[in-house]
């Protein structure tokens, strides 16, 4: 080596693997007993070792030190070191998962300084590097993952926060509430129930992977240009598994029927100069529709779509009352979960069409794709992409068909847990108030110093806690507490730990109660005897006590939520304004009939005050402004169209009212010298 030049370094193998073709035998610890009481009769240290083929200076050391033969362990001498034991650490990877599934998940350097914040708070023994970097170590972080092979790095897909928390209970149970009213009233077959829904393709694939140079910095491959044309397509299935033949806009002013000469059979089209679909161009689709869905009033068909505006104007609501089409709704940013055609179909047809297209321009060097060669694709790959195994998963898969509105868990709900907030206090009822509060409970963990303590996990609820952090008391100041909350010892307790939370404590169920409260809960005893160790656990209704590995030491734990809350939004405002959000509706129909007449029922508790926010609540609700909210009209003609619809459906009571209430409008108009409007 010349003077000057850099000494080498080599790091250590993260996980050492002895070489296969390695001479050295691994002696287990009989043999070296045996080895060891040869030499000592007198047999020679070396004709002994190649007798039990021991190497001869391993033999030579431990005939030296018995004593060092008594540690020996036949599964080897080491053991990594870990920082936080097994249950410590299975309470971090659930922490790191419930955050992932509520599309908060913690990047590496989020996690590593989570698992330093975590292991400071209980008192961990850490090295200093953790302290310098304020963070835990690389080294620790990729044998997280290995001793956890259920969490590891993911890529995500970008969520948007609507589509994240629309998909929530409420509006999965208002859909599946719609559909299963309308499939009762109607008695709809399996070949009458579909699902409509567009998707756009573009002029401009997406371009696949190729074989070219490793040297090579930039690989290219041939485009029709650098931004794609697009042209909108709408399809329709139906949940026996078939397809109706699809419906194009393009982005055109005028549509030509040659348009799609080269698509499937029996597909038609429309023209707008963006491409988009509108209220005009749905309701040819929705005349596409019946004619190869044959809807009629004698027929009924069920249509599932979304919120989208073009599919709740006046006139094709009305045409489909007049066909024999119901058409329910889906509720806003939900169609990832609920549509059939996005679930189960539109992935396989945009990876075929981009094959199909990446065909084409290699098979016709030095041509471009136009608007018209997309009909003759979606030809070529529509029996691949819409077979009748994908169809039916599709509507399996969302529980449209067969009918399954519990195919959803509490994990799928996860995401939207961020903006489920408590209704303020002043706008909840006395018992739903008392109710609420009666729901808060104390988890208590107490922990014996010696072996023959018998530690009880129970849940409490006499009462709110002012903290949340673990506090340590000692066995005087903690008696009188014991006997409050009904816990029993089976034999003295030198020194117990009580945590006390706002909720109960969980580990595999993630609730909505778990995430407003912050807290974990355990839900079920073999959670606890998996997580916890050698305590026992109470059970409350049976009065038994099951047992779990003991400790002897005292514990203080605070757990990840602790250190790290899970994300939440904050209050609720009891003030809205703006446009109101969507929800999943029967867009065919007839309007609800409200009754406002009916008084809210004496003696229920509740003041004057929100007995006449009710009503006035209901009012609102029959209004003709709630009837038409969200409705898109295109001229005059469809607003006096729609006003008179309205009319004609309302009950007679509705009419009274109003009458019986204009002198009281009238006299306040009166006295307000014309600046009267009600709202």
């Amino acid at each position: 080596m010349v003077a000057g030049d850099m000494v080498p370094t080599y790091a250590m193998a993260f996980k050492y693997k002895a070489k296969k073709d390695s001479t050295r035998r691994k002696v287990t610890k009989q043999e070296l007993q045996n080895a060891i009481r040869e030499v000592k009769s007198g047999t020679s240290l070396r004709k002994t070792a190649v007798k039990y083929n021991i190497n001869r200076t391993t033999l030579r050391q431990y005939t030296k030190n018995e004593a060092k033969l008594q540690a020996f362990d036949d599964k080897g001498r080491y053991k990594a070191s870990q920082i936080f034991t097994i249950a410590e650490e299975r309470l971090l990877v659930e922490y790191l998962l419930t955050c992932s599934k509520m599309n908060y998940g913690l990047t590496r350097a989020q996690a590593m300084k989570l698992a330093f914040e975590y292991g400071s708070a209980n008192n961990k023994r850490i090295p200093d590097s953790w302290t310098k970097n304020r963070s835990a170590g690389k080294d620790w972080f990729r044998g997280f993952l290995c001793r956890n092979p259920d969490i590891s790095l993911r890529t995500p897909e970008a969520t948007s926060l609507s589509r994240a928390t629309s998909f929530n209970k409420k509006n999965v149970g208002d859909f599946f509430e719609n559909l299963k009213s309308v499939r009762e009233k109607y008695n709809f077959e399996p070949h009458n129930i579909y699902n409509c829904y567009e998707t756009g393709c573009t002029t401009v694939q997406d371009c696949p992977k190729v074989l070219a140079s490793k040297k090579s910095k930039q690989v290219g491959l041939v485009t029709s240009a650098e931004r794609g044309t697009l042209v909108t397509l709408c399809f329709a299935v139906n949940a026996v598994g078939q397809s109706l033949p699809p419906f194009f806009i393009f982005p055109r002013v005028k549509n030509r029927q040659d348009f799609v000469s080269d698509g499937p059979e029996g597909s038609d089209g429309d023209a707008f100069s963006t491409g988009w679909m509108t209220a005009k161009s749905f309701l040819k689709f929705m005349e596409h529709f019946k004619k190869y869905s044959h809807a009629s009033k004698e027929n009924p068909v069920l249509l599932i779509l979304d919120n989208h505006e073009s599919h709740v104007s006046v006139n094709v609501i009305k045409y489909a009352r007049d066909n024999g089409i119901t058409m329910v709704t889906l509720p806003p940013h939900c169609s990832n979960r609920l549509q059939p055609l996005d679930v189960g179909l539109y992935s396989s047809f945009k990876s075929r069409y981009n094959s199909a297209m990446t065909n084409w321009m290699l098979s016709n060097p030095g041509k471009t794709v136009t608007i018209y060669n997309i009909p003759g694709f979606v030809k070529t790959i529509m029996s691949q992409a819409f077979s009748q195994t994908n169809i039916l998963s599709g509507f399996r898969s969302t529980g449209i068909h067969p009918f399954n509105p519990d195919l959803f868990n509490e994990d799928d709900f996860m995401c939207s847990a961020v903006t489920d907030r408590n209704i303020p206090d002043d706008e909840l009822l006395p018992e739903d108030s008392t109710s609420s509060r009666n729901r808060q409970a104390q988890i208590v963990f107490l922990a014996g110093t010696t072996s023959s303590s018998h530690p009880v996990l129970e849940t409490d609820s006499s009462g709110d806690s002012e903290s949340s952090l673990s506090i340590l008391r000692t066995k005087e100041n903690n008696q009188q507490e014991i006997n409050d909350t009904n816990v029993t010892s089976a034999s003295p307790v030198h020194q117990e730990v009580v945590v006390m939370a706002e909720s109960a404590v969980s580990i595999q169920s993630k609730t909505e109660d778990v995430l407003a409260s912050r807290d974990s809960r355990v839900e079920t005893r073999e959670d606890i005897s998996n997580l916890i160790g050698a305590s026992t656990v109470r059970d409350q209704n049976a009065g038994s006590i099951l047992p779990i590995p003991s400790t002897s030491e005292s514990v203080l734990l605070i757990t990840p939520e602790r250190i790290k809350p899970y994300p939440k939004c904050g209050p609720r405002k009891t003030l809205r304004r703006g446009r109101q959000p969507g929800k999943t509706k029967i867009l065919t129909k007839t309007p609800e009939k409200y009754d406002i007449d009916d008084p809210t029922p004496s003696g229920s508790g509740m003041c004057e005050g929100k007995k006449k926010q009710q009503i006035k609540k209901k009012q609102k609700m029959a209004k003709m402004k709630e009837h038409l909210s969200g409705t898109r009209f295109s001229d005059d003609d469809e607003v006096k169209e729609a006003v008179q619809w309205f009319l004609n459906d309302m009950a007679a009571s509705w009419y009274d009212m109003g009458i019986q209430k204009l002198p009281q409008r009238i006299q306040e108009c009166t006295d307000r010298n014309g600046d009267y409007v009600e709202k």
